[in-house]
This record gives structure tokens, C-alpha cells and sequence, in this order.
């Protein structure tokens, strides 16, 4: 009986202890169904960088020091504090105390395992991340810097667009009310035809005015452009940039002046001389030019030793016995670095300085043709032997003052060889070119002198006389020759050399420089030096007129 009832007692204790624990599980199913969901929420192990930037000291051993010592490590799965405490005896206490290191640490999560990253991966893509926004700052200054100097290039482009519109129209300045004076002029600079003298008088009143040149920035010592054929596209290689443009702004390279040696193209002298620009020459009768030329060129290196010693005092009278024979000497001889150069100079050299090319020179139509077309396309052509006269009419056309055109004759020679008739008339039939030239030009001149109207002679006479008053108050007696030239003595101080005096910036219109006293203006080599052009800065004198 008892057996019986103990085996009962266990079975109902066991399907008590069933029930109670599918109650229990039972309750908990209820439970997690009722409840809100959550998600559960794994923290990732993360990554710590620790970079060690040094403060470098002001000594250099010192700097050096904490450059060498500046390390980075890297580590995965580590918190911060216990991994700065297994890592900071690597580096050296002593160090982070003298170098003055910042200790900074920077926390990457790990990548999830759906993304199967790994931590080198992220460390790289986060200093590549680095690397290109510092790169990318860096592009946005220099682009910052560009706009910066491109907006004033061009500030500085539209003044100086402004101030040649003035320049140009010359409203600043009037003379006597009924006309401004003309500040474009390209003078086409002839040899051995008193261009000097009038390169001068050009050179002076561009100086003044602050107006630009046309120099030649290849030569090295003057601006001259003799042996370099002038085309639309010489400004790009050949030419100095005005005042106020820069050297890569070729659209905008355009000049007021011409005063150097060049051959005359009209095409091409339009395309960078501004509108309305006047074209002068000067020419030379050609027997007085050819003698000229004859001492300047030395065109007796074309003699033998003997022929030297046999002619000498008439070495022009032999050239012209055999003119075709000595001329073809010259062609091998070498002048200015230039071998055959001289060959040019020995026959009809004006006309060739006014475009017409030596092949054409024995062509009567063709000479004739190029004349008709200088007399329409030139302004003014000046003659060497009415010099004062064609100055008063150049002062008429370009409205400027007495004042503007004083001279002092630059490199004139006191002795001259005189040359009889039978020679003279040799040389101009020898130079048919150039006379047929200077007989047009001569006739139009006096034609030009005619219609200047009554009063010619009496402001001819003012303006010699003007001239005189001037040379006396520059130099008075203190004329010499020197070198076979016209010089004036030290103790001149307006002649001054110019290694011995600085430009002076005081120069104002009515002293020593505005009359041609000062010889440095005559020459382009000290006109590239005063006028600035190539060096981003003006002239000595700021404003447009004195």
C-alpha cells in the first residue's frame, strides 16, 4: 500500500514539476510576444590612432630632434586608456617631455562583417581622405591667388585702355584752340639722313607724355629692328609690351610711337599702331647721302691694302670708278655681326629703309609705282637739307608747340669731304632709285610749305631763333669736336654723361631735357632704359602731360 501510494506521489510530483515549467516557458513565450521588439545591439570594437606631433622648438638641434621623433601608431580592438598604457613606453618619456609633444588619438569603427572590411583598409581610405582635402585646399587658394591677380591685370588693362583713349585723342592739352596736339606717330628711321637729330624730338616728346614705344626687346643694346622683317606677328616675338600691359597680352600690344631703324610695311605697322597713327620718314639728297654713308659703313674695306694707300683722299672718286665691282666685295664682308650687310647701304639705301626690296631697285615702273604709293600712304616726309623748314610744317600737322621741336644736331660730323660735280652726278645715277625718291619728296615738301600758308617765314624765323636761345642758355661756347662728332664739354652740366649723372625725375617742360640739352634721350638704348617698357613699370613722369 505504501509502495503504492510513494510511486503515486512521484508521478503527480513530475507532472507537476512538467506543468509548471511549460507554465513557466509558456509565460515567457507571452512575454516576448507581447513585449516591443528589440534589436539586440552588438558595440563594435574599434580601431585607435594615435599621432604624436611634435612642437618644434626654435633651435635648429633641437627641431631636428623632434622631426626624427614624431611616430604614429595604429591599433584594432583596443580601448584608448589601455592601449596608451601599453604603448606610451615606446616612446621615450624624456622625449615627450623636451620636444613639447601633442598626443592626440583618433577612434575609427570597425567595419561590419556584412562589409567584410578590415583595418588597414579603413585606415588607408582615411589618410588618402586626408591627403586629398589638403590637396584640394591647396587647389582653392592657387585658384583664389589667379582670380586675385587676373582681376587686377585686368583693372590695370582697362586704366591703361582708358588713359591711351586720352592719349589718343589728346583733349588734355590744346595749343591755340583750334586743334590737340597728335601723340601716334611712327617715324620710319632712315640711315644717315639727320634721323638722329629727329629721333630725338620723337623719343622727348613720348618721354613726356608717358606714351609707348615700339622697341625691340631682342637686341641688347638698342631697340632697333634693322635686320628683322617687320610683320603682324614680330610684337608676339620681337617687341616690348607697352606701358602697362603684360608680356603675355599680345592682343592688346599697341603702341603710339615708332623711332627706331626698321623697314617700312604698312600692312603690318597698322595691325599694332593705334588708329589714326601719322606715318614720318626722313630722306637725304642722295650724293650727300651716299657720302654719309660711305664714312659711316666704311665702305673702303672693300680696297686692297694698296689701292688704300693709292686713292687715299679720294677714296669716294675710286669707289665710283668701279662701283659694281667694289659693291660685290662688300657683299662678303662682315658689319655688325652681319656678313653682306653693307652690300644693302652702298646703293639706293633709302628707298630700300622705305620698303622696296634691292631686286626691283634697276625696275623704273616698279620704282615709280612704290614712290605713288609712299606719297599716299606717308603723312610727311621730312628733307635733310630743309630740315628747320620741314620741322615747322611737322609741327603744324601734329598741332605741338616750338617747344616740342627744338633740337641740338645729334651725331653731326665737322668735316666733310667735298666731292666734285662729275662724282655727284656719278652717285645719283648710281642711287637712280633714291633720286627718283628725293625728287618726289623735295617737290612735295615745298608743296606742302606752300599751302602752310602767310605765316611760314615768320614762325620759321621764330622758331630759329627760339633754337638759338635755347642752345645758348644749354651750352653757350662750350661746342667741340670729339671723336669726329659734335659734342658738347662737361662742363656743360645738361651733358653730363650719363655714367657720371642720374636721370633726374624733376624734368619738366622748359628745362635742359625738354629742349634736347640732354643727349641720353637721343638713343633707344637709353629710351628702353627711361620709358620702363618690359619691367611692369612707366616712365619717370606719371602723368599724361607736364
Amino acid at each position: 500500500m505504501s509502495y503504492t501510494m510513494m510511486r503515486i506521489g512521484k508521478k503527480a510530483l513530475f507532472k507537476f514539476g512538467v506543468f509548471s515549467v511549460t507554465l513557466f516557458l509558456m509565460g515567457l513565450a507571452a512575454v516576448s510576444i507581447l513585449s516591443p521588439k528589440r534589436a539586440l545591439v552588438t558595440k563594435p570594437k574599434t580601431f585607435v590612432e594615435l599621432r604624436i606631433d611634435p612642437v618644434v622648438p626654435q633651435d635648429k638641434a633641437s627641431r631636428r630632434h623632434g622631426e626624427r621623433y614624431a611616430p604614429r601608431r595604429q591599433a584594432q580592438g583596443l580601448g584608448p586608456n589601455k592601449y596608451l598604457a601599453q604603448n606610451i613606453s615606446w616612446v621615450h618619456k624624456s622625449l615627450l617631455g623636451k620636444s613639447k609633444h601633442n598626443i592626440t588619438m583618433e577612434f575609427i569603427p570597425k567595419a561590419s562583417n556584412g562589409n567584410k572590411g578590415n583595418a588597414s583598409k579603413l585606415l588607408r581610405e582615411n589618410a588618402s581622405n586626408r591627403v586629398r582635402e589638403s590637396a584640394e585646399m591647396k587647389v582653392r587658394q592657387k585658384q583664389e591667388e589667379i582670380r586675385r591677380v587676373r582681376n587686377q591685370l585686368q583693372n590695370k588693362i582697362g586704366r591703361r585702355k582708358e588713359e591711351i583713349k586720352k592719349l589718343s585723342s589728346m583733349t588734355s592739352r590744346h595749343v591755340d584752340g583750334t586743334c590737340n596736339p597728335h601723340g601716334n606717330v611712327a617715324y620710319i628711321k632712315t640711315h644717315k639722313t639727320a634721323s638722329t637729330t629727329l629721333q630725338t624730338i620723337i623719343n622727348r616728346f613720348g618721354l613726356l607724355n608717358r606714351l609707348s614705344f615700339v622697341l625691340n626687346k631682342v637686341s641688347p643694346t638698342n631697340g632697333h629692328l634693322v635686320y628683322i622683317p617687320v610683320t603682324k606677328h614680330s610684337p608676339r616675338y620681337f617687341f616690348l609690351p607697352p606701358l602697362g600691359v603684360g608680356s603675355n597680352d599680345i592682343s592688346h600690344f599697341n603702341y603710339n610711337m615708332i623711332a627706331v631703324h626698321l623697314r617700312y610695311n604698312r600692312s603690318a605697322m597698322d595691325s599694332f599702331m593705334l588708329p589714326g597713327t601719322k606715318y614720318i620718314s626722313i630722306i637725304r639728297e642722295p650724293s650727300a647721302h651716299f657720302e654719309s654713308a660711305f664714312n659711316h659703313f666704311r665702305f673702303t674695306d672693300s680696297f686692297s691694302p694698296a689701292t688704300r694707300c693709292r686713292v687715299k683722299g679720294h677714296e669716294i672718286e675710286e669707289f665710283m670708278r668701279r662701283p659694281g665691282y667694289y659693291r660685290r666685295r662688300l657683299k662678303t664682308l662682315q658689319w655688325d655681326t652681319t656678313r653682306g650687310l653693307r652690300w644693302y647701304y652702298a646703293r639706293n639705301n633709302q628707298i630700300f629703309d622705305l620698303g622696296l626690296d634691292s631686286k626691283y631697285h634697276k625696275d623704273e615702273t616698279m620704282v615709280n609705282q612704290t614712290v605713288d604709293a609712299l606719297v599716299k600712304e606717308l603723312d610727311l616726309v621730312l628733307i635733310s637739307e630743309y630740315f628747320d623748314e620741314s620741322l615747322v610744317v611737322l609741327k603744324k600737322m601734329l598741332c605741338w608747340t616750338f617747344d616740342d621741336i627744338i633740337y641740338i644736331s645729334k651725331n653731326q660730323r665737322p668735316n666733310r669731304v667735298d666731292i666734285d660735280s662729275t662724282t655727284r652726278q656719278k652717285i645719283r645715277e648710281w642711287s637712280q632709285a633714291d633720286t627718283i625718291l628725293y625728287e618726289r619728296f623735295n617737290a612735295t615738301l615745298w608743296q606742302k610749305i606752300k599751302d602752310y600758308g602767310p605765316n611760314f617765314e615768320l614762325d620759321l624765323a621764330s622758331f630759329r631763333k627760339r633754337k638759338d636761345s635755347v642752345f645758348q642758355e644749354c651750352a653757350g661756347e662750350s661746342t667741340y669736336v670729339h671723336m669726329g662728332f659734335l659734342s658738347i664739354r662737361r662742363s656743360a652740366r645738361a651733358l653730363t654723361p650719363l655714367s657720371s649723372a642720374p636721370w633726374s625725375p624733376r624734368a619738366k617742360l622748359g628745362s635742359s631735357i625738354a629742349y634736347g640739352c640732354d643727349r641720353r634721350v637721343s638713343g633707344t638704348r637709353n629710351l628702353k632704359r627711361l620709358t620702363g617698357q618690359g619691367r611692369g613699370t612707366g616712365p619717370m613722369l606719371s602723368k599724361p602731360w607736364p
